[in-house]
């Protein structure tokens, strides 16, 4: 086996590799710079994106169960049990045809 065999494998390779470091370097998300304590809430940003923000852009179970919680509060939904181990979920707006 030659140089020549594996030289244009090995130079591919080294360019992929600095590409994709490039590439996960540059798509990166920015930190978000803190502004100073306030006694009013600055907006009115879903609960999902504040949690984006507050964990380093890492969406967990919390922000699933604020945003329902969210959702329940501006009553665009009802949240009811019905039993031990269904909930159900109905929408609070006019159809705007009825069932038939």
């Amino acid at each position: 086996m030659t140089a020549g065999d594996w030289l244009p494998a090995a130079l591919g390779l080294i360019i992929w590799a600095v590409v994709a470091v490039a590439v996960r370097l540059a798509s990166e998300p920015r930190p978000v710079d803190p502004a100073p304590p306030r006694p009013d809430l600055p907006g009115d940003e879903p609960p999902a994106v504040v949690a984006m923000l507050v964990d380093d852009w890492q969406v967990g179970e919390g922000a699933i169960e604020a945003t329902l919680l969210d959702l329940a509060a501006r009553a665009p939904w009802s949240c009811a049990r019905r039993a031990m181990t269904r909930s159900t979920r109905r929408s609070t707006r006019a159809a705007a045809t009825p069932p038939t």
